[in-house]
């Protein structure tokens, strides 16, 4: 091996190591958080009691998230999967932070988890309103990964109001 070869003692070749080790993850180090959340969201998202499996993954990944756009799309995510109020709550504010940043694929995604809130509130003109806002954004963005989410409520919507073609 590389140790016998050169007759590098191993104390010298694990401390090299651990040494290239340190530099290596010095620039990985996160010392603020990326985006500033309101007091009521900030709440909601620090706190360590269980939610559901998902929910609280989600909470890691956010506290390792690096740019303002992959933390709003993570809450995003975060508010479909917490039900109650807490999905408006967190997706009212992902569309808020995504309008200051002009991040389109941001604000059409909250639309969207909005529209779900009001959906399971049996609320279907106003989950209709804001789907119909969502999907169009979506469309003139032509993101796929957007565009099959709309179409997949497009199509819950319907089929819960026994609209069975339109929801084909």
């Amino acid at each position: 091996m590389i140790l016998s070869k050169f007759k590098i003692p191993k104390v010298l070749f694990v401390y090299a190591l651990s040494i290239c080790m340190f530099y290596a993850c010095k620039n990985q180090t996160k010392t603020e958080k990326p985006i500033k959340w309101s007091p009521e969201v900030e709440a909601k998202l620090s706190d360590t009691s269980k939610v559901n499996y998902i929910v609280d993954s989600l909470k890691i990944l956010l506290n390792n998230a690096i740019t303002d756009t992959e933390s709003i799309n993570i809450v995003n995510d975060i508010a479909q999967y917490w039900r109650g109020e807490s999905t408006l709550l967190l997706s009212k504010e992902t569309y808020r932070k995504s309008r200051e940043l002009n991040y389109e694929y941001g604000k059409a995604d909250a639309l969207c988890r909005q529209s779900i809130y009001y959906y399971r509130k049996f609320d279907f003109n106003l989950a209709d309103s804001l789907l119909e806002a969502s999907h169009g954004m979506v469309i003139k963005m032509s993101d796929k990964k957007l565009l099959a989410q709309s179409y997949h409520w497009l199509g819950e919507f319907n089929k819960v109001k026994n609209n069975s073609d339109t929801a084909e």
